[in-house]
């Protein structure tokens, strides 16, 4: 179980901290590259959006994915919010957008703009590969980690928690059943002891409900929201929120703040596609590869999602049941 917590952040700026509100300015991140694990070795460009907490330890952190022919700019309106509960911020460009093209030889700008399904299956790596970046900085608590994804980044925030169990909370922004031919009831079905949030305008209420149906035993909530003002046409889909729903910044990041949880006591790590924990100062735990290795609060925590203690059967297997002496 995680204890929600209380948090005070200074804003920080790249590597400084000021003292008071960003207020008006803009936020600016630190620029963050990387490159992907799958076969297509794309390089991924971010922005690292750093958050102090009031004890010193290390803050918390959410990746957020953007909507579809966008960029990871579109979250700066909520990245004060977030600093100031102390959660730090990874923003991305997902492959095929912004700056995100690499290699030229993949031509990831036009098969996205081609719609091509498997580019958008394969962004759950381009989250992969940020992850791993966080875990090598070091200045994040990766066992308190969220996503936030807009549009089509709900779908990839679905299908990449579904093989991280390490994910606590989910906010989605004009979630949907099926962008870019992607079964996403099935994906958020696999998710299972995290806490999601679908925020959705009327007209797409109905994917969010149906989201929830899929999963009805899950800790989801569904959100319709309006815009401010009387102009009913208004364009409040994803990120297009951001300044048009009354409080939605905040709303955001007080739901996070509340379900990413207070710093762990008795933090555990597994490795991906494995079904055992261990404590994270254990041998075993050092020798997990950065690529696979993920942080969870507890061991209880790790039990509700379906992760056993190493040595309770006396070996480890895998998830496809191969043994691992």
């Amino acid at each position: 179980m995680r204890a929600t917590r209380t948090i005070i952040s200074a804003v920080v700026i790249g590597a400084g901290v000021v003292a008071s509100p960003l207020a008006a300015d803009e936020p600016v991140g630190e620029r963050a590259t990387f490159q992907t694990h799958d076969n297509e070795q794309v390089t991924i460009v971010g922005d690292f959006y750093a958050a102090q907490t009031e004890g010193g330890e290390l803050p918390p952190v959410v990746i957020l994915l953007h909507m579809y022919k966008r960029d990871r700019s579109d979250w700066k309106p909520l990245i004060p919010e977030l600093q100031r509960r102390g959660i730090s911020a990874l923003a991305i460009d997902l492959r095929g957008h912004g700056e995100s093209i690499e290699p030229t030889e993949a031509n990831l700008a036009e098969r996205v703009a081609n719609r091509e399904k498997r580019v958008y299956e394969n962004m759950k790596h381009d989250v992969a590969a940020a992850h791993t970046w966080l875990a090598e900085q070091g200045k994040v608590d990766l066992s308190r980690f969220g996503l936030v994804g807009a549009s089509v980044g709900c779908t990839v925030a679905f299908q990449y928690a579904g093989d991280d169990l390490s994910v606590d909370a989910i906010v989605a922004m004009s979630p949907g059943t099926s962008y870019m031919k992607i079964r996403s009831e099935k994906d958020i079905d696999d998710i299972v002891g995290r806490a999601i949030w679908l925020v959705s305008p009327a007209a797409e209420i109905a994917n969010a409900n149906a989201l929830k149906a899929a999963n009805p035993d899950g800790n989801i909530n569904v959100k319709e929201v309006t815009a401010e003002g009387e102009d009913p046409d208004v364009n409040i889909h994803g990120t297009n929120m951001f300044g048009k729903v009354g409080g939605i910044e905040r709303d955001i990041a007080g739901y996070l703040e509340r379900f990413l949880g207070d710093p762990a006591e008795e933090p555990v790590v597994y490795e991906l596609r494995r079904k055992f924990y261990v404590p994270a100062d254990a041998e075993r735990a050092g020798k997990m590869s950065v690529e696979k290795k993920r942080y969870l609060s507890s061991p209880e925590e790790a039990e509700e999602r379906g992760l056993k203690e190493f040595g309770q059967s006396g070996r480890e297997q895998g998830a496809s049941g191969v043994v691992d002496a």
